[in-house]
This record gives C-alpha cells, sequence and structure tokens, in this order.
C-alpha cells in the first residue's frame, strides 16, 4: 500500500531569539507566518500544524482543532524531532512533508522539485534538500518507514545525537540538489533584525 502525504507547518519552538511566536508574526498585513506556509504545503498535501500546548489557545483562533497536532511530553526529545514524532504517532500511515513556520521565503517552486522527487523516488526514507552544501533537515519530506525507525531508536535509547542533521545522516537519505539561486528559499528568519 502506498502511503500518503501529509504537509507539517512547524510551529512548536519558543522563538526565543525572535522574542514572540513566529507562526503568529505577519508576513503582510493579515497573512501569518503559519497561515503562509500551511498555505503553501496545502497545494501538494493535506496540511497540519506541529504546536505546543503553550501555543494552543492563539493557534485556535487561527485554524481548525483538527489542523493542530500538540507536541507528545517525550521527555529526551526537544526541538522539532518532538514535532515531527508526534505527528507521526498521531499520523502514523502518513509520510510527512515539513517545513518550519519561519521559512517564509520557500515557495512554489522550490517545493515542487522536493515533491516532484518524492513522487518519483520510492526507495528512500528521507527526501532532504541539499543547498550550498547543507542538508535542510526541516524542509524535509519524511517516510512513514522512516519515521518508524527514528521512534525505535528514541525507544531503545539509540539515538545519543538528537540533532535533526544527525538524524539524516543515520538514514536512508536522498539529497536533492539545489542551486544557489535558491538560496533565498531556505533563510530561517530568526531575529527581528533578520525581517
Amino acid at each position: 500500500m502506498q502511503n500518503k502525504l501529509l504537509g507539517v507547518v512547524l510551529c512548536g519552538g519558543l522563538s526565543t531569539r525572535m522574542g514572540e511566536d513566529k507562526g503568529m508574526l505577519k508576513v503582510k498585513e493579515e497573512e501569518r507566518w503559519a497561515e503562509r506556509m500551511h498555505d503553501l504545503l496545502s497545494r501538494v498535501a493535506p496540511t497540519v500544524l506541529s504546536i505546543n500546548a503553550t501555543q494552543l489557545n492563539i493557534y485556535r483562533e487561527f485554524f481548525n482543532a483538527e489542523q493542530l497536532v500538540l507536541d507528545l511530553p517525550i521527555a529526551s526529545i526537544n526541538g522539532p524531532l518532538r514535532g515531527l514524532l508526534s505527528i507521526h504517532d498521531n499520523y502514523p500511515e502518513f509520510d510527512l512533508f515539513t517545513l518550519p513556520c519561519d521559512m517564509i521565503n520557500f515557495d512554489e517552486k522550490a517545493l515542487n522539485i522536493i515533491f516532484e522527487v518524492y513522487k518519483s523516488d520510492k526507495k528512500h526514507e528521507v527526501i532532504a534538500p541539499l543547498v550550498e552544501g547543507y542538508l535542510q533537515p526541516l524542509a524535509t519530506i519524511y517516510r512513514a518507514r522512516g519515521l518508524e525507525r527514528i521512534k525505535a531508536w528514541v525507544e531503545n535509547e539509540s539515538l545519543k545525537n538528537r540533532s535533526m542533521m544527525h538524524v539524516l545522516r543515520r538514514m536512508n537519505t536522498i539529497e536533492v540538489p539545489y542551486d544557489a539561486s535558491f538560496h533565498y528559499a531556505f533563510k530561517n528568519f530568526n531575529h527581528p533584525g533578520d525581517i
């Protein structure tokens, strides 16, 4: 059986460097960062948002309850990996196309490159962009079978390094090269001065 694809906007970070919830920042007068990324991913798959419990009330004002998935209390895991595993726990049969809420220049052109590789490649667990020599672990497609492996590593405590980059290197990952003209699409906006 072929797995289905689910888009995931990663919004559950603490946004400490920005000083406020990045997903709720506005791109334009009415469009919030989380809304922009949700709309983009929704062009290729049904899409949910990964959030932490402190964000629930504010995100309910802009999204339906079924679009919001709370981070699980996985004691040994933090950051994007917690969000990824929480979504997988709720949707174990889905491959996940993740985008962080602060990669607001990511566009349909950049999205279609990785999506086309996903549609044609069936053997890899992860489809990850490679931009100027660096893998992009948050703008990536994770197949359900690969997420099951990550979950097993966490459960049997064999994943000592919990960084997303380390996870990509441990998995059967295909690197999707993006030329330098796509540098704009992979910029993270972390500080107020970045905007």
